[in-house]
């Protein structure tokens, strides 16, 4: 049975966490942290931060590949990496924690899937 419990990471008082999603053998989370434009790679054995990977402004949700190393950010009111315009994709692969490319996405995009099985970013 699940057991909810609150988890507190200190030096994060500043963060504002919106979505979290395990990696596929569930030894990682990944938490946006909409406040400070960042996703917090955590152990999910002892909940120590084992990363921060910086990404566009105001990052929401998130879509995990199953098929290739990739985690699949929407950050909604990016303007940094396509000047002039707001919303994007951040790609990461998950197994370095580094950023692949961001894509312009148009106005502020908000939820993502996959599609099966070839992991197509809807």
């Amino acid at each position: 049975m699940f057991s909810p419990q609150t988890i507190y990471f200190p030096g994060y008082v500043t963060s504002r966490f919106h979505e979290i999603v395990f990696s596929p053998n569930k030894n990682f989370y990944y938490l946006t942290d909409d406040y400070n434009h960042q996703i917090l790679v955590v152990n999910a054995n002892n909940n120590s931060v084992v990363a921060q990977i910086p990404v566009g402004t105001f990052p929401q949700e998130m879509a995990i590949s199953t098929t290739k190393p990739y985690l699949f950010v929407t950050c909604v009111e990016d303007p940094t990496t396509f000047p002039g315009k707001r919303g994007s994709v951040y790609v990461i692969d998950y197994n370095t924690n580094t950023v692949v490319r961001s894509i312009y996405t148009g106005h502020q995009p908000h939820g993502i899937a996959l599609m099966m099985p070839m992991d197509w970013c809807l």
